[in-house]
C-alpha cells in the first residue's frame, strides 16, 4: 500500500508543477502583449541619416 500511496502524491505533485508553469507561461505571454495586453502600440523611430550624404 504504501508503494501506491507514495506514486499517487508524486503524480500530484506533477500535476501542480505543470499547472503552475503554465499559469506562468500565461502571465508573461499577456503581459508581454501577445495576445492584446498592451493597447498602446510601439513607436519605433526609423530617421537614418548617412554622415556627408548631402554635401556633393
Amino acid at each position: 500500500m504504501a508503494e501506491g500511496e507514495s506514486s499517487g502524491s508524486v503524480g500530484v505533485v506533477a500535476i501542480i508543477a505543470i499547472i503552475v508553469i503554465l499559469l506562468l507561461v500565461a502571465f508573461f505571454v499577456i503581459r508581454g502583449g501577445l495576445f492584446g495586453g498592451r493597447s498602446v502600440p510601439s513607436k519605433v523611430d526609423v530617421n537614418i541619416q548617412t554622415p556627408g550624404s548631402g554635401g556633393k
